[in-house]
């Protein structure tokens, strides 16, 4: 007589929440600070300012299929916020970022909230070898545009167990 057992497969979804304001400035300044609402406030007439959000929380295996960014523009001059997914991975002796995906650009000359929200085309599993992070670049054009910041959403599949 033989035991047979069956392995249960199951899927969670999850949303990670990260505060704009865990990040701090890339390699090209000249925007991004933290303010004290916990946001990070890019002022008027920021050329092409960086700021690294880094993704924390993810576990080997969890499966990134979707960034939403999150804030606030004002002004009635033109921004344009460009971003997309990293992920960077230590070998031999040097450190190498490459670009998962680009998302949703947002250009626009009116104030208005930013809820940017793009799916992979290519779902992204997590790694012990990669770490990831979300890397921002803003523009501001005028006096008076600003873009504030508050968060990257990440959605995560995650999943236990085998297929039975």
């Amino acid at each position: 007589m033989a035991l047979t057992t069956n392995r249960i497969r199951t899927t969670i979804r999850s949303k990670l929440v990260v505060p704009a304001a865990l990040g701090h400035v890339g390699a090209t300044a000249g925007g991004g600070m933290a303010t004290n609402d916990g946001t990070v406030l890019f002022p008027n007439a920021c050329a092409a300012a960086t700021w690294v959000i880094p993704i924390a929380g993810l576990n080997v295996g969890d499966t990134i299929t979707c960034l939403r960014l999150r804030g606030a523009t004002a002004g009635a001059t033109a921004k344009t916020i460009a971003w997309g997914l990293w992920k960077s991975v230590s070998a031999s002796g040097t450190i190498t970022a490459t670009l998962v995906q680009a998302m949703t650009t947002d250009t626009t000359a009116t104030a208005h909230a930013i809820d940017i929200e793009t799916y992979l085309t290519t779902q992204e599993k997590a790694t012990v070898k990669y770490q990831y992070f979300v890397l921002l670049t803003i523009t501001t054009d005028g006096v008076a545009a600003t873009v504030d910041i508050s968060s990257v959403e990440v959605d995560v599949k995650k999943t236990f167990g085998q297929e039975s």
